[in-house]
């Protein structure tokens, strides 16, 4: 089992997060959690995976703000991949 994290910033489009070690396949766990940079915002905060590679993974970051607008956001997230390696 290999596990590796990282933090990187979010940002309007889909983004592809090349990790340090590549997994033996693309059967892996991957976490989220977004750090909240202005705390006077309501609203709810989603990083999400779109694809996954042995490598790579694509994720894009989406929030819901008061009123139903939804919109990317560029506030960062870290991330974590849990899986088999050898």
């Amino acid at each position: 089992m290999l596990i590796q994290w990282g933090t990187i910033a979010g940002g309007a489009d889909i983004k592809t997060i090349y990790m340090p070690t590549t997994l033996k396949t693309a059967y892996y766990t991957i976490q989220f959690t977004g750090e909240a940079v202005n705390q006077t915002e309501k609203i709810v905060y989603s990083p999400m995976f779109y694809s996954r590679l042995g490598s790579s993974f694509s994720v894009l970051t989406r929030y819901i703000a008061q009123g139903g607008n939804v919109n990317e956001t560029a506030w960062n997230f870290t991330w974590l991949a849990i899986g088999n390696w050898k």
